[in-house]
């Protein structure tokens, strides 16, 4: 990691509005038809007018097929790295204090950003950070994860204890009531 060899690493998360629902399926289908073309056959077209089924199994697939020229334009880029994972994208960059005055300036209100360095360097680059700086956050969740500016995830393991001491409170209470509920359905005879 790039912590470990004294580098600072920006990790930006972005946000595609309405990803799913604005696909364009002739782009979509012709990367369908490269790719899922074998032996002269070509498989059943599904007529959608918009937008790609989100919450079924291949929504993710499609839209990453979709969307996968964008990790070719990532990858040309010195030093950035990123994963796609339905329609959140993660970029990573990690550099030395030297290399900071290289950095690009995002300006958008959909953009969370978590500044992974020694904390006596995060105000500092803050600062030298400009816009992507002040969209900082001490915390964020990514993919369903808390991660925080010293990735020591204390703050996800107390969020998963309150959830779970959450969720047991109301399995318990509703064993109770289903407890009651299977007597009044079925008494003993």
């Amino acid at each position: 990691m790039a912590a470990d060899s004294g580098q600072c690493t920006v990790l930006v998360l972005l946000d595609l509005s309405s990803a799913f629902d604005t696909v364009d399926h002739k782009i979509l289908l012709h990367r369908l038809t490269f790719s899922m073309f074998a032996n002269n056959i070509m498989s059943k077209v599904i007529p959608f007018l918009h937008g790609v089924p989100q919450g079924s199994v291949l929504g993710p697939i499609l839209f990453l097929l979709y969307i996968s020229p964008l990790g070719k334009i990532i990858s040309s880029f010195n030093k950035v790295s990123y994963q796609l994972y339905a329609d959140d994208i993660q970029l990573y960059y990690s550099f030395s204090d030297s290399e900071l005055h290289n950095c690009l300036q995002l300006n958008s209100s959909k953009t969370e950003t978590l500044i992974i360095a020694p904390k006596h360097k995060v105000s500092w680059l803050k600062q030298h950070l400009g816009s992507l700086g002040s969209s900082s956050q001490p915390s964020l969740r990514n993919l369903g994860v808390l991660f925080d500016q010293s990735m020591s995830l204390d703050r996800h393991s107390r969020h998963l204890v309150k959830s779970s001491f959450y969720h047991s409170r109301n399995i318990s209470k509703w064993t109770a009531m289903l407890s009651k509920l299977f007597m009044l359905l079925f008494p003993l005879v």
